[in-house]
């Protein structure tokens, strides 16, 4: 946090940043906490759709409502989003070399919008959940 502080002054510092980060939250655990619950709805059909088997279908969505949930109230911030991340990083795996899809893919089902998510999600992991936040209410420890 002291390299952000010092290098980035006008934002760390900003009187906005509270606000920005809870926004963020709020944005990255409604998109994951919605596919979470399309995974876990269908498992069956979604794994079918995604070429995974039930089982781990209904794993990825379970990862994606919890991690998302922690992640909307700011409470074990990095440890929800190196969840999201990994969710990610899997994402971007099967549609580059799986699927052989580009940037922007056919109709733009390409791997830009998860590499978006993967870095929202490097972001809240640096920078921590921001003071309005169950984690800053607790009192616990938003810095690694």
């Amino acid at each position: 946090m002291q390299f952000f502080q010092s290098t980035f002054p006008f934002i760390i510092l900003s009187a906005f940043t509270p606000v920005v980060l809870l926004l963020l939250r709020i944005l990255l655990a409604i998109i994951f906490v919605d596919s979470g619950r399309r995974h876990i709805a269908d498992p069956k059909g979604r794994g079918k759709e995604l070429g995974l088997s039930a089982i781990l279908t209904f794993t990825l969505g379970a990862s994606e409502v919890v991690a998302g949930t922690l992640v909307f109230i700011g409470l074990w911030i990095h440890i929800a989003t190196l969840i999201l991340m990994i969710v990610m990083l899997g994402a971007m795996y099967f549609k580059i070399f799986i699927w052989k899809t580009g940037i922007y893919g056919d109709n733009n089902n390409g791997w830009y919008y998860d590499a978006l998510l993967f870095a929202d999600a490097g972001i809240l992991s640096a920078i921590g959940a921001g003071p309005i936040s169950i984690a800053w209410f607790l009192h616990i420890s938003t810095t690694i």
